[in-house]
């Protein structure tokens, strides 16, 4: 009975080990609806890839859009909401841009920073929108 529970303890143990090793992911969803969601981490490591799952249902739209950005520190994410898409302020620094088929399809990309939070802005290519902005992720090292 003791070698049981030692063996049960240590799958526990090496169970919880294998969960906290596996990668962070971020899933970010535009819905028929036009607004769009993030499920997943909301933390990630410094200079790691970090996969970044996009799928998008809007019919009609033809492309999708996920901006990246980090604001000032004295920016929030109303700050990026309001924000008109006309002329970027200068507190704004684009960090890139991703675009893919709304075909209810999963595409991915490879997130790595070194430095946030970071903000996801969710883009319409037809007519062109911002629809929602996600965030923040925190950069940790």
């Amino acid at each position: 009975m003791k070698k049981v529970l030692i063996f049960l303890v240590a799958g526990i143990f090496l169970a919880n080990a294998c969960a906290s090793l596996a990668t962070p992911k971020i899933t970010i969803t535009f819905s028929a609806d036009k607004k769009c969601t993030m499920e997943g981490t909301s933390t990630i490591p410094a200079g790691e890839n970090i996969p970044v799952e996009v799928i998008g249902y809007l019919e009609g739209y033809g492309t999708i859009g996920i901006g990246l950005a980090r604001i000032d520190p004295d920016k929030t994410l109303k700050d990026l909401q309001d924000w008109d898409m006309e002329v970027q302020p200068p507190w704004v620094e684009r960090i890139g841009f991703y675009e893919f088929p709304s075909d209810g399809s999963t595409y991915s990309f490879d997130l790595n920073m070194v430095k946030g939070p970071i903000y996801f802005l969710c883009m319409l290519e037809s007519p062109f929108a911002k629809i929602g902005v996600l965030g923040p992720v925190e950069v940790k090292e």
